[in-house]
């Protein structure tokens, strides 16, 4: 509220500063007016700067989303990826799960093994009592 009020008074004193008031009305003497002429034109100027540092920030700010916009691409990237081994991984474990459990002997596979070693065991005594 109150910038408003300033600039709404602001060209008012500006005004007074240059122009004078008189009976007649308002009187703008010729170097009054060359004053007036060249503060438009500072101010014009100034606006000119002003913009052209309004369009540098718009373009740094452009730049840096860009930037961001790369880095959220490579990092969505990578989850992606890291997704992928974990999913992997828990692919290999279910099958080395699933090796683990075929590889245990069954109970007839430890009965033939047991019937194979006490065959070779006799086998042997056969021989010590044949000699």
């Amino acid at each position: 509220m109150l910038l408003i009020v300033l600039m709404m008074t602001s060209p008012i004193t500006i005004a007074n500063e240059y122009i004078e008031k008189t009976d007649d009305g308002y009187y703008l003497s010729e170097e009054n007016a060359v004053k007036l002429a060249n503060y438009i034109e500072s101010l014009k100027s100034k606006i000119a700067k002003k913009d052209a540092k309004i369009k540098a920030l718009e373009e740094s700010l452009n730049s840096e989303r860009k930037k961001q916009d790369e880095i959220k691409d490579r990092l969505d990237k990578v989850i992606e990826q890291k997704d992928k081994i974990i999913q992997l991984q828990n692919e290999q474990i279910d099958d080395l799960q699933l090796a683990v459990e075929h590889a245990k002997p069954s109970i007839m596979d430890k009965a033939r093994w047991a019937g194979g070693g006490a065959g070779i065991a006799s086998f042997i005594a056969l021989l010590v009592i044949i000699q």
